[in-house]
């Protein structure tokens, strides 16, 4: 009866990760468009910042911050998805 059980929700765990995967690619694309809205609204730092980079430094942490960290974290969370995945079906 487990077995009858197991088969019956794998359908509803394929959904789940079909839609937490959608959901991290929606995330994903938002998060870079506000990193280039951010990154062309501070073009003339980022200029200046080739030049001088110890002085805009905080900026580029900033970047990193709020955008690439996170973005890092979600494709580690779809890395992880893809192979629990992968691992259920072997």
């Amino acid at each position: 009866m487990n077995t009858y059980h197991r088969k019956e929700d794998e359908p509803q765990a394929e959904n789940r990760n079909l839609e937490i995967r959608q959901l991290i690619e929606r995330l994903q694309k938002k998060l870079r468009e506000c990193l280039l809205e951010e990154l062309w609204d501070d073009k003339e730092c980022i200029e200046e910042a080739i030049i001088q980079p110890d002085t805009y430094f905080y900026k580029f942490q900033t970047y990193k911050e709020k955008y690439l960290d996170k973005l890092a974290d979600l494709q580690r969370i779809w890395n992880e998805l893809v192979t629990l995945e992968k691992t259920k079906t072997r």
